[in-house]
């Protein structure tokens, strides 16, 4: 999937040994990013640079506190 679309202008993709694919681009801020990689859910990991990793691993944190095992009501309710 990531291969197939241009999701940046600078991106660059490298094909890895494993068959996962590492993606690279050059950006102005996290911003723009941040949300892109985490509507990948476990199918991303991010490696660089550490205050990108910081930010996800700080939203990962906060959506587990907000989602306690066993308190799922079928209910969606939004802070917007």
């Amino acid at each position: 999937m990531v291969r197939g679309r241009q999701w940046h202008a600078s991106q660059q993709v490298t094909d890895l040994p494993d068959g996962r694919s590492r993606m690279t681009m050059r950006l102005t801020g996290l911003e723009e990013v941040e949300r892109w990689v985490l509507s990948w859910g476990t199918h991303a990991t991010v490696i660089g640079p550490p205050a990108l990793a910081d930010r996800v691993r700080s939203i990962a944190a906060a959506l587990a506190q907000r989602y306690p095992s066993g308190t799922a009501t079928g209910q969606l309710i939004t802070d917007h």
